[in-house]
């Protein structure tokens, strides 16, 4: 019993993070050109991606835990796919609130392959979030994914 009251009480209906925008590797933009994923996305987020991620470095180790346990939670997930010369791996997308906004279409990706390591997330949103929000690197960030999102 003890155990599964824990296991109930582990679960949010709110994961928050917070951080600092920083200079991607700029991989972001090739990644979300690429027909196997932008099918996908439109198919399941309902956009095109805007062509980049927005990435933000996380501030405290318990937002890399959150990362973490974030894929206990369900997903849209945008499968892997291979091309003539190289295979891609999955994402996961969680949709996710920027900065209180509630009425903006935005999803963090949690990916299978990635050069970053578990401080790092990167969102996507079919508009350039930079410029929608006024934001610059090194600006302060807050999101929030509602785990109890329609999936």
């Amino acid at each position: 019993f003890i155990f599964l009251k824990r296991a109930i009480e582990s679960f949010k209906d709110i994961i928050e993070f917070e951080g600092h925008i920083i200079t991607g590797m700029g991989e972001g933009a090739y990644y979300m050109s690429l027909k196997g994923y932008k099918q996908q996305f439109k198919e399941k987020l309902g956009y095109e991606p805007y062509p980049g991620t927005l990435n933000i470095k996380l501030n405290s180790s318990s937002y890399v835990e959150a990362k973490k346990e974030m894929l206990k939670y369900p997903s849209i997930t945008i499968e892997g796919f291979s091309d003539q010369s190289r295979t891609f791996g999955w994402v996961k997308c969680y949709p996710a609130y920027i900065n209180d906004s509630v009425n903006i279409n935005s999803s963090i990706l949690i990916l299978e392959r990635t050069h970053y390591d578990d401080s790092i997330i990167e969102i996507i949103a079919p508009f350039s979030i930079k410029e929608q929000f006024s934001l610059k690197n090194g600006d302060f960030i807050k999101l929030k994914v509602n785990t109890n999102y329609p999936i």
